[in-house]
């Protein structure tokens, strides 16, 4: 299931039009729709603000994609990535991997599920997927539950290569002037 429930916060543009995908885990056990009233007040005393949030029941999108969020513990994470939050302390935890491959998929095939309203000019890539630890400043054990269960988002990102049909790469590493 995706729900499309957008939050009208945030008025700044991405900056790249071949954006970042970066996924954070939640470190609660709220659902994503309360992740989501979360951000429509205003996202705590950092003001977070991110694109979407998953649990085991879907994806809910929270804000257009052409907007630039507070996610990424740095200003260029900020203005050049889209960012997944994953519903951390949920079960089952592999439904909820699961449903995060098939948003990136998604977003890779630009699904009419997802509202890209305002982006049309914004590309999404699965070689542009990174972890909230790999943005200088952030915080460095996010995503705490992925790592922990499965190393980071690699996994994640090879199951979404075999829905889209798209055969994996081999090197992980970021392109010049990104790690």
């Amino acid at each position: 299931e995706v729900d499309v429930d957008l939050v009208d916060r945030g008025t700044l543009r991405l900056t790249a039009d071949n954006a970042w995908i970066t996924v954070h885990n939640s470190g609660n056990s709220v659902d994503r729709h309360a992740e989501r009233e979360f951000v429509a007040k205003g996202g705590g005393s950092s003001g977070v603000l991110y694109h979407f949030a998953v649990d085991e029941t879907g994806v809910t999108q929270i804000m257009p994609l052409w907007k630039q969020g507070v996610h990424a513990g740095n200003r260029v994470g900020n203005q050049t990535s889209i960012a997944i939050e994953m519903c951390m302390d949920r079960a089952p935890w592999a439904r909820i991997k699961e449903n995060t491959a098939h948003l990136l998929a998604m977003l890779v095939a630009r699904s009419p599920a997802l509202d890209f309203s305002g982006a049309a000019d914004v590309r999404f890539s699965l070689d542009r997927v990174r972890e909230h630890r790999d943005w200088p400043g952030a915080n460095q054990g996010c995503p705490e539950r992925l790592i922990a269960t499965d190393g980071g988002v690699e996994k994640i990102v090879a199951r979404a290569r075999e829905i889209n049909g798209v055969p994996p790469i081999n090197d992980d590493t970021f392109p010049d002037g990104m790690d």
